[in-house]
């Protein structure tokens, strides 16, 4: 392009910043199906909170429902609440490996955490509710009719996870008060304050070993247990409760730990600080002890390998920009955390995580579907990708299972960026050497890469591959052309209608949404590549949909009071005015053609707007409107589509900054995600 101070020229790495990673060979998961469970209920009368595995890839599901529901129960162990009581019914679902149920048995107490073992038995865990009996584990025979056991953790105790080892032992782990009942020999016997406790029982019930493993100031966020019986724990402390045993990774570092404990509890086989400020959120335990840990640190997910002794970290592979593991599962209808499924182990030793997408600019390799808000990503023993993929589900709530075969399984709402959530999915995908992967990936908004719908006149970023050439071309354009509908026999259609296209590329493609899209209704959007067509993305269609260019995703593609780049080396200094470039902002007037560049006079944005600040630190703190922008218009000399906003930078620490719109003539108001400058001194 040849446009005087473009900031489509300026930023040109903005808008081109490639969307596939290389993976290994000889691994291709193939979709084997997705289909919806839960009987037609959707959130909140339904509620997923868990999933797991047997030997023969039969699926459990931990689910929740409200009482009023009409499910067929296939057995009633318990008490049912009832409308009246309140509170929901919880449940223990055997689906087959096709997904069809084998029995849906009433627990009739609370739980939240879920895992099976080789023969069937299904264990669950969870607080204590409504009156309940304290807090109970149970064990349910293969069939779902009765329990081998279900015994009283104690007053006090609140159990957040469970595994079992392969002799059909139970470990539960969560947050007890000081009343908790340890064990002689116990690692630690006591805690004043309360703190994460780890309680073994064996396969009738009977405790083996009961016992503390931190302080208050601990907290245990997963455990699983390898074939020896021994326990491993990650969390985060935040005081001296937890200490690293010597020769291990980190003696000290971060707020996230990994520990082992020994089998018959009596302390830690070792611990280790894993250098994280965030924390792990997920573990699993390999055949030979080793253990792979899923991390957030700054806001980056990443997974750690150690070996079995916690000596050193084996690899580490941080996940793309806008990944995040989910926090809690399926907890719509609980007032409950519910155990975390974001991380799973096959017998192979490979290694599957899943979490949430929030931007369609999430690398990915042989994906299965166009992009929902869920991303799966699955490595090698030594740490190699072998593939990442888009899933039909939301990222927030998405639980993982992986049987012993390989097959894996998602269950999460399906994705649908133009309306609310409809009932949950399973998805089952397994390994398949003639699976063929999705051309047309991912479609967001070019300025901010969000998911969501799509407005008239928005550049749109496209993501795959074999959408066009393999080296990136734009077109020449000046004042007194439009941006080609046609470029390197590439076109992007809009209901058939072919778009203006910015830029093109095998992995992406930049094109602008035709102004005549129908607001209200769905559009769908397909790329033409040398005359074959790829699969199509349907997204909804709004008025509005703002996003702000950035530069990696946070930072705003800004322009500083004299002209050059805003920058960590050349912050905006308070006080200056600074220039930030927007799509998606509606309709503006007088209208402009498609892919038309904007002269003067210069039109206006048709809806009013405002830039709302809060912190950077918690995104909830005191609002700020700035009512007195220097410029907010078309920019100009740009793209009909593209918005400069000229203000005042304040003083506020760290300012978060969101695009708030607003229509005129209804009470509908569109904002777009977050971003961020740099400013001198803060």
């Amino acid at each position: 392009m040849r446009m005087k101070s473009s900031v489509l020229t300026a930023f040109a790495g903005v808008l081109a910043c490639g969307g596939t990673v290389k993976a290994d060979n000889g691994f291709l998961l193939g979709l084997d199906y997705s289909k919806p469970v839960g009987y037609g209920l959707t959130a909140p009368n339904y509620s997923i909170l868990a999933a797991a595995t047997d030997a023969s890839g039969a699926v459990y599901l931990l689910t929740a429902s409200n009482p009023s529901a009409e499910l067929p129960v296939t057995a009633v162990l318990g008490p049912m609440p009832t409308a009246n009581t309140g509170g929901p019914n919880y449940y223990v679902e055997k689906l087959t490996p096709q997904g069809d149920q084998v029995y849906l048995t009433v627990l009739g107490f609370a739980a939240s955490a879920l895992a099976v073992d080789t023969s069937g038995n299904a264990y669950v865990t969870g607080p204590t509710y409504f009156g309940q009996p304290p807090t109970p584990a149970a064990k349910l025979n293969a069939a779902g009719t009765a329990f081998l056991y279900n015994v009283n953790l104690g007053q006090g105790v609140n159990p957040t996870a469970i595994a079992v080892d392969p002799s059909g032992k139970a470990y539960v782990t969560g947050f007890a008060d000081s009343s908790l009942k340890t064990t002689p020999n116990a690692f630690r016997p006591a805690s004043p304050g309360g703190g994460p406790f780890v309680v073994q029982l064996n396969g009738d019930g009977s405790v083996g070993y009961a016992t503390f493993v931190g302080d208050n100031l601990v907290t245990v966020t997963a455990i699983a247990v390898d074939a020896t019986g021994a326990a491993g724990l990650v969390g985060t402390t935040d005081g001296s409760g937890f200490s690293a045993t010597p020769g291990t990774y980190l003696s000290k570092g971060g707020r996230g730990f990994l520990m082992k404990l020994k089998p018959d509890g009596s302390g830690p086989a070792y611990a280790t600080f894993t250098g994280d400020n965030g924390g792990p959120t997920g573990l699993a335990l390999d055949a030979d002890g080793n253990a792979v840990v899923s991390v957030l640190s700054s806001g980056q997910a990443a997974i750690k390998a150690f070996n079995s002794d916690g000596t050193a970290l084996r690899w580490m592979s941080s996940l793309p920009a806008g990944f995040s593991f989910p926090t809690s599962a399926f907890n719509a209808l609980t007032d409950h955390q519910a155990s975390n499924n974001s991380m799973a182990m096959d017998e192979a030793g490979n290694t599957y995580v899943v979490g949430g997408a929030s931007v369609a600019n999430i690398p990915v390799t042989n994906t299965l579907a166009s992009c929902g808000s869920a991303f799966l990503a699955a490595y090698g023993p030594s740490g190699g990708l072998l593939q990442s993929t888009f899933l039909p589900t939301e990222g927030s709530n998405s639980g993982l299972a992986v049987a012993p075969n390989g097959a894996v399984y998602v269950v999460g709402s399906p994705f649908e960026p133009q309306a609310p959530n409809g009932g949950p999915l399973l998805v089952r995908m397994s390994q398949q050497v003639s699976a063929t992967p999705v051309q047309l990936a991912c479609v967001g908004n070019a300025g901010s890469y969000n998911l969501g719908p799509v407005a008239p006149g928005e550049l749109v970023s496209l993501f795959g591959h074999g959408l066009g050439p393999a080296q990136g071309v734009q077109p020449q354009v000046n004042r007194k052309t439009s941006f080609p509908e046609q470029l390197a026999n590439v076109q992007v259609t809009f209901d058939g209608k072919p778009a203006p296209l910015i830029y093109v590329q095998d992995h992406q493609i930049n094109a602008i949404a035709p102004w005549s899209l129908t607001v209200g209704a769905t559009t769908e959007i397909c790329v033409v590549n040398n005359s074959a067509k790829t699969n199509c993305i349907e997204r909804y269609v709004v008025s509005a949909a703002p996003g702000v260019f950035t530069t990696d995703g946070v930072r705003a593609a800004a322009v500083n009071q004299d002209g050059s780049i805003n920058s960590s080396s050349n912050p905006a200094a308070p006080g200056s005015v600074v220039s930030v470039f927007a799509t998606g902002l509606g309709p503006i007037s007088p209208p402009q053609g498609d892919g038309s560049i904007v002269g003067v006079p210069l039109p206006v944005n048709t809806f009013q707007w405002s830039l709302v600040i809060q912190t950077l630190e918690t995104l909830q703190g005191p609002i700020l409107f700035l009512q007195d922008p220097q410029y907010q218009g078309p920019a100009p000399f740009e793209v009909a589509g593209v918005s400069q906003i000229n203000f005042t930078v304040g003083t506020s620490a760290s300012p978060g900054l969101y695009l708030m719109l607003s229509d005129p003539n209804t009470e509908n108001f569109a904002v777009s995600p977050p971003f961020y400058l740099w400013i001198a001194g803060q």
